[in-house]
């Protein structure tokens, strides 16, 4: 069976920019740079983590209540 490494910093703070469509930094290691645009080439550039969420434009879309909430106003 193969182990595999966890990410380093660069490889971490590359795969979160990819995900969110944020632009590459030139600072990071070869590695995370290609893993970058690795997601990059998947995605094709879309902030995919926000857009899966709901959110638009930084803002969450309204949806109707959610179920099985409690009522704030009741104590």
């Amino acid at each position: 069976m193969s182990t595999v490494a966890p990410l380093t910093h660069d490889e971490q703070k590359a795969a979160e920019a990819a995900f969110h469509g944020l632009p590459m930094d030139a600072d990071w290691t070869d590695h995370a740079q290609q893993i970058y645009l690795g997601i990059l080439a998947v995605t094709g550039g879309r902030d995919i983590i926000n857009v899966s969420r709901g959110e638009v434009d930084g803002e969450r879309k309204q949806k109707g209540p959610r179920r099985g909430r409690r009522n704030p106003s009741i104590p």
